[in-house]
């Protein structure tokens, strides 16, 4: 997973970076963008050395795209987000995800038939 995710990392940054630059200015307007990119740079390196935090920046979809390929290549396997689905249990799903799945099933069951 790290060899996936280590050719994954400045365009990572770069979208870490942005979206860090954005909110410190939000909160600082005078802070030197210079100063914002150093400490974003500094918060990103140190999530990026553990495995488990650099799972929780990077993007997913490409991630599982570049998963995806690496199976295929050395495996013959493929693997899609259905199967991944169906493999896991209910424990595996984070709180926020079974609210957002519970809440999406409440506006399926309440919306008029056809939309």
């Amino acid at each position: 997973m790290r060899k996936l995710t280590d050719e994954m990392k400045s365009d990572t940054f770069g979208q870490f970076s942005a979206q860090g630059v954005r909110a410190m200015r939000d909160m600082d307007r005078d802070m030197d963008v210079a100063t914002c990119t150093t400490r974003i740079h500094q918060e990103f390196e140190h999530r990026w050395s553990d495995l488990s935090h650099r799972l929780k920046i990077i993007p997913g979809k490409d991630l599982l795209a570049k998963l995806n390929t690496h199976l295929q290549e050395t495996c013959s396997v493929s693997l899609t987000p259905t199967a991944i689905l169906a493999a896991l249990t209910v424990s595996e799903v984070s709180a926020d995800m079974r609210a957002l799945i519970d809440g999406l099933e409440r506006f399926i069951s309440i919306a008029p038939p056809g939309s």
